[in-house]
């Protein structure tokens, strides 16, 4: 499906972006989402390692519950299970999965503060300085509308770019994210090159 968005010895960057619509029917083209190429000479002060430090810092903190839900059910696990004979072997596992979760949990946390987000008040902050940045890429860039099959193709020259793509059909309750959220990633292409740049909007 990918071939019929590239134009062959053309220098090209195109792809494919889907969302995540649920466990049954999996994933959708991203219908009426858009996809900007902006060309990196025209924002040289963007700073897209924001986008990846914030992009990581959504999932660790959307993975935080999780891990907090799983705890408790193996500590209940282990509660159940302990001194019980014809339970050790899944006491053992309880355990197990307990340390792992705990190990996990600690490794986001320990993320986080290195990062100095582990706060909502730094995330909010990390988050607003984000925004002004995106706000660089709302210029006058050519833009491209996913179609039925959640195809994009851009005719370009050699050069940096970024790519950024905002979801019609996966949102998220934040001042980026409202309205559609976000992908951006930073390519760099050479004369006759094609490039493929997909994404899929996951559920976190």
């Amino acid at each position: 499906m990918l071939f019929g968005y590239f134009s062959f010895a053309q220098t090209s960057i195109g792809g494919v972006i889907t969302y995540y619509f649920n466990e049954y029917q999996g994933n959708k083209p991203d219908l009426g989402a858009k996809v900007y190429l902006v060309d990196s000479l025209k924002v040289k002060d963007f700073n897209v390692e924001l986008f990846n430090k914030f992009t990581l810092a959504e999932n660790c903190r959307g993975s935080l519950p999780k891990y907090n839900q799983l705890i408790e059910i193996y500590l209940e696990e282990v509660k159940r299970t302990n001194g019980k004979k014809k339970f050790v072997d899944e006491n053992l596992k309880a355990k197990k999965n307990l340390e792992n979760c705990e190990n996990s949990k600690n490794e986001i946390l320990i993320f986080l503060k290195e990062n100095d987000i582990e706060t909502n008040e730094k995330f909010d902050n990390l988050t607003k300085n984000l925004y002004n940045e995106i706000l660089k890429l709302n210029n006058d860039f050519p833009v491209k509308s996913i179609d039925n099959l959640g195809g994009y193709n851009f005719i370009v020259k050699k050069g940096t770019y970024y790519v950024y793509v905002k979801s019609n059909n996966r949102k998220f309750n934040n001042i980026i994210e409202n309205n559609g959220q976000i992908y951006i990633k930073k390519i760099r292409i050479l004369e006759n090159d094609i490039k493929d740049v997909s994404y899929n909007f996951s559920k976190i």
